[in-house]
């Protein structure tokens, strides 16, 4: 049995190194109380309990507030160096990307120093970017498609409280989750903005021209709120 000693203590020298060094770089974890989807996007959610009238027309689906369940992925620093085969987890409701250490939960300390997270094929980074009321916030994006036309979908929670007994003020509450989107992009490697809603805003925004983009949107049919169609044409936009 001696032989076996050595490398059992250099694999648990190199796991020990793993972690610290990750520590170390990602810095101090935190846990899992962040910031919350309504400092992402004040008038989307409530906290108060009430609904408010734009959140009513956008509930979208139920949702989990989480993005997956736990899921070995692959992180890569802003330095390039590279950690495969760790359990992370995308909590929309917090806006964390989480992980486990030491059995417990915690998120990254220091996500700008991230440059990117693939769960599941998805690759999240965390980027500065623009709100349609002109707002600047940091947060995780999901880049949809690559190119000199980036797509990106930012996701967030919004919820509202349901009241299980019928006895107005019996207290006995539920919350039911709905999660909201919202498509940015970037050309060139510029800033980050908000894409609208609107064909004909779209239109402007990738051509100048309009004629082609609107060919191509008639000919193929493209609903511009469909993710699968947006992501798409702005891979056909890519290719001009």
């Amino acid at each position: 049995m001696k032989p076996l000693i050595k490398p059992l203590f250099l694999s648990c020298y190199l796991l020990f190194f793993t972690i610290v060094s990750a520590q170390n770089k990602l810095g101090d974890h935190q846990n899992t109380q962040g910031r919350t989807t309504s400092e992402m996007y004040d008038n989307i959610t409530t906290n108060d309990g009430s609904v408010n009238t734009r959140l009513k027309e956008n509930l979208g689906t139920p949702s989990s507030i989480y993005f997956n369940d736990w899921t070995v992925g692959r992180v890569v620093l802003t330095d390039n160096t590279v950690y495969n085969d760790w359990l992370l987890r995308y909590n929309i409701y917090n806006q964390q990307m989480q992980f486990i250490h030491n059995s417990d939960t915690s998120a990254f300390g220091k996500p700008e120093e991230i440059s990117s997270i693939t769960i599941n094929q998805h690759t999240f980074v965390f980027q500065e970017f623009e709100c349609e009321n002109n707002t600047k916030r940091k947060g995780y994006l999901e880049l949809l498609v690559d190119g000199n036309c980036k797509l990106y979908v930012h996701r967030c929670i919004a919820y509202r409280y349901v009241e299980e007994c019928p006895e107005p003020g019996s207290g006995f509450l539920t919350q039911e989750y709905y999660m909201a989107k919202r498509y940015f992009i970037s050309e060139d490697d510029g800033s980050i903005v908000f894409l609208p809603e609107k064909k004909k805003e779209i239109i402007d925004i990738l051509d100048d021209e309009n004629a082609e983009i609107k060919q191509y949107i008639k000919e193929n049919k493209i609903k511009l709120c469909n993710e699968d169609d947006l992501k798409e044409l702005i891979t056909y936009y890519n290719l001009q």
